[in-house]
Order: structure tokens, then C-alpha cells, then sequence
């Protein structure tokens, strides 16, 4: 990082102030492995990428040409699970922030709140020369050399797109640029409002209202009997992904995830041919299926005793 003092700021304080600001964005958004907002972002996507093409081949079943998905139980199962886990990451999400900072509660409301308790220092010539790019993107002028082919960005360059990104955010033009200009208030609310989708708003009200019923063979493609359509999922996703995506180029610059479903490292294809169970297995499936249940039959004939016996 450019020393502070070669950085184009008048202000060091508020430049170090800045720049512990965007370290803290980064821990939000992803430095931090398991819970950050690219972490949620990827693992939910993964998951509905991968429910999606299980759900597919589930479609595919005719009386004369069946699979395992048939089986009700496994195709309820499948389904609940795709459900509960989308409900779960979209709440996690979406949870509001915290009161107290130090609870920690890693969502996007924790990280627009965050832009906005700290909006006055997200500003034009914080963003555009934070790390030493100079604040005025015309560069000097040199004589024109034919040999010379420029590959990378210079400092000028970045600095002209830092201007060029923050006259949107700002909702100024360039003729009216100014070293205090900050995110406009319009951007914020935007921001807000994706939030507030019905799709998002939807899926809240499942995390405490999802009801499940008995698959049957005929239920391919059955989430909506737990209330809820893959049509609401890609509404939802693409929300999260929007918003994700704008407080991370506010906050940091650039973009956060750009590939959502990540390039998986191996065929997620693999045994998807092959049978579920075996034949023989049969037997066994059914037993330890009789024994799990006769167990917690036990746990429910002795609850009150167990308890009230203490």
C-alpha cells in the first residue's frame, strides 16, 4: 500500500480512517472463510445449482424408464432439505444487523448499515486515491513514441474508471465532480428496497411456517407443496447477487463473487448412472429402518419418567 503521505488526501486521518474501513469490508464480504457474504453466496448458489440438475433428472422418469427419485420418501426428502436450506440461507443473508457491532451477525443489512455509518467517509477522493492513485485522471502529457504499446493500466487509467464508477454511485456527472461527493442517498435506498423483494420477504416468512407432506411417485419437481417455487428461488438469488455485488464495488471497488456457482474441480456428474440402492441392501434398509423407529418409540413411552424421574 502507498505510504500515506505520497497519497493525493489532505485529510491522513480520514485516509487511515478509510482504509481500516475498507480492511473491515473485506472481512465482511470474504476474508472471513466460513461465514463471509462470498462464503453464503457461493455455498447457497452451489447448492441450488446442484438441487436443479437432481431435480432435473428426476423429470425424466416414465412408467418404463424409472430411477431411485421415484422412491417417495427419497423424493421428499430431497425436496424438504433443498427448502429448508434455501430458507436458512436467505435468512442468514438477509438477517438484520446486530444492534451491538461485536455480535458479529455477518448479512448484507450488516453491511449496508455499515456503508451507512460510515457514509460521509465513502467519498470521492477516497475512493479514487486511497492507495496512491492521483486524484486528477488527465495524465501528463509525452511525446508519442510508436514503439511503446502500454499493456497494464497506468495510475491515470485506474483513477478515470475510479471517476467514471463514482459518477454513478454519486449521480453526478463529470463536469460537477467534487472531492466530497458521496454515495448518493438514491443508491442507499436502492439498496434498502432490493432487501425488501417480495421474494425475499416470502422466504422470510417460511423459516417458521415450512409444512411438509408425503411425497409420491407422481411429485417431480415438488417444492411448492412446501410453499415455495423455484421461480421465487431465482428472484431471490438474483437479489442477493445484486446487492452483494453493489456493496462490494461501493465498499471495495470491485466486484465480489462474479461466478456465484464456482467451477466445480471434478465431475458432478459422477455415478449419477448408477443405482441408489442394491437389491440385496434391501433387506438391511428395512431393518435398520424397524430399528430406528422401535427406538424412538422407546424414547416416547419413557419420556415422562425419564423427566419427571430425576
Amino acid at each position: 500500500m502507498t505510504p500515506a503521505e505520497d497519497c493525493d488526501i489532505a485529510d491522513k486521518a480520514d485516509l487511515a480512517a478509510y482504509r481500516a474501513l475498507r480492511e473491515r469490508a473485506h472481512v465482511l464480504l470474504r476474508r472471513d472463510e466460513e461465514h463471509s457474504i462470498f462464503a453464503q453466496i457461493i455455498d447457497f448458489n452451489w447448492r441450488d445449482a446442484t438441487y436443479r440438475m437432481i431435480n432435473e433428472a428426476r423429470r425424466t422418469v416414465a412408467p418404463d424408464h424409472k430411477n431411485a427419485a421415484v422412491a417417495p420418501v427419497l423424493g421428499e426428502f430431497i425436496d424438504q432439505s433443498y427448502v429448508m436450506g434455501v430458507v436458512a440461507a436467505v435468512g442468514r443473508l438477509t438477517d438484520p444487523a446486530a444492534e451491538d457491532e461485536g455480535r458479529g451477525v455477518v448479512s448484507l443489512p450488516t453491511v449496508l448499515r455499515f456503508l451507512r455509518d460510515n457514509h460521509s467517509l465513502v467519498r470521492r477522493e477516497m475512493f479514487v486515491c486511497f492507495d496512491g492513485a492521483p486524484y486528477d485522471p488527465t495524465p501528463p502529457e509525452e511525446p508519442w513514441d510508436p514503439g511503446v504499446r502500454l499493456v497494464a493500466k497506468g495510475p491515470h487509467d485506474i483513477s478515470r474508471d475510479r471517476h467514471d464508477l463514482f459518477d454513478r454511485l454519486s449521480r453526478k456527472s463529470p463536469d460537477r465532480r467534487a472531492r466530497t461527493d458521496v454515495v448518493h442517498r438514491k443508491v442507499l435506498a436502492a439498496l434498502e428496497d432490493r432487501l425488501a423483494h417480495t421474494a425475499i420477504t416470502g422466504i422470510h416468512r417460511h423459516r417458521n411456517k415450512v409444512v411438509s407432506h408425503a411425497a409420491d411417485a407422481a411429485s417431480r419437481g415438488g417444492i411448492e407443496r412446501f410453499g415455495l417455487k423455484l421461480e421465487t428461488v431465482d428472484q431471490a438469488s438474483r437479489v442477493l447477487i445484486e446487492v452483494t455485488e453493489t456493496l462490494a464495488t461501493i465498499l471495495t471497488g470491485e466486484i465480489l463473487v462474479g461466478m456465484p456457482v464456482p467451477v466445480a474441480t471434478f465431475d458432478v456428474l459422477e455415478h449419477f448412472a448408477e443405482p441408489f440402492a442394491f437389491e440385496s441392501d434391501l433387506e438391511a434398509l428395512q431393518d435398520l429402518w424397524d430399528e430406528t423407529t422401535r427406538t424412538r418409540e422407546g424414547w416416547s413411552e419413557a419420556a415422562v419418567e425419564a423427566v419427571l424421574g430425576r
